[in-house]
């Protein structure tokens, strides 16, 4: 069965409509200008931009990520406490089949399940490699150094040695 596209008005944005696949546009309008000219708009397919973490976003009402818009037309306004969540973990996928409201522990429980969560040398700042993991235990189990010591000699703060010491961090490694 082909999944037919279907369109709703964005509440609180007359002028914009999105559809069950994702997609925004906005509606044939008439502008009427300060100047006292009037100039009719054809609607148009917006063009969704994708922010620094990989969602997309349009220019309606401010900018306004895609999926957000989705759930809010055909299901409703969020629920204090809950985000949106994308079923197959795409970020760019806003079908209204993959979204649903959740937690964001069910969230992080869906990543964690699906293997894209972000942790280890996959955070973009973290300073420290899977491999340098065992050599810091070492360090700290057989010569007896300090945790400040050790940041010291490997240039990271002391208290990123003592939290993953502390199995704080980089626990899928223990």
């Amino acid at each position: 069965m082909i999944d037919e596209e279907e369109w709703r008005t964005i509440p609180d944005s007359p002028g914009y409509e999105v559809s069950n696949h994702g997609r925004v546009r906005s509606v044939d309008r008439v502008v009427f200008h300060s100047n006292g000219k009037i100039q009719p708009r054809k609607g148009r397919i917006l063009k969704p931009n994708k922010d620094k973490d990989g969602y997309l976003r349009v220019g309606v009402n401010g900018t306004t990520n895609v999926h957000r818009l989705v759930m809010l037309a055909f299901v409703g306004e969020r629920p204090d406490g809950m985000e949106v969540l994308h079923g197959d973990d795409v970020k760019d996928n806003n079908h209204l089949s993959n979204l649903r409201y959740g937690t964001h522990k069910e969230n992080i429980e869906d990543k964690m399940r699906k293997g894209n969560q972000a942790r280890g040398e996959r955070i973009g700042a973290s300073k420290l490699t899977e491999s340098s993991i065992p050599t810091i235990k070492w360090m700290y189990e057989i010569s007896s150094l300090t945790h400040r010591q050790i940041g010291e000699l490997l240039n990271i703060n002391h208290s990123t040695i003592g939290c993953l010491l502390r199995g704080e961090t980089w626990k899928h490694l223990n």
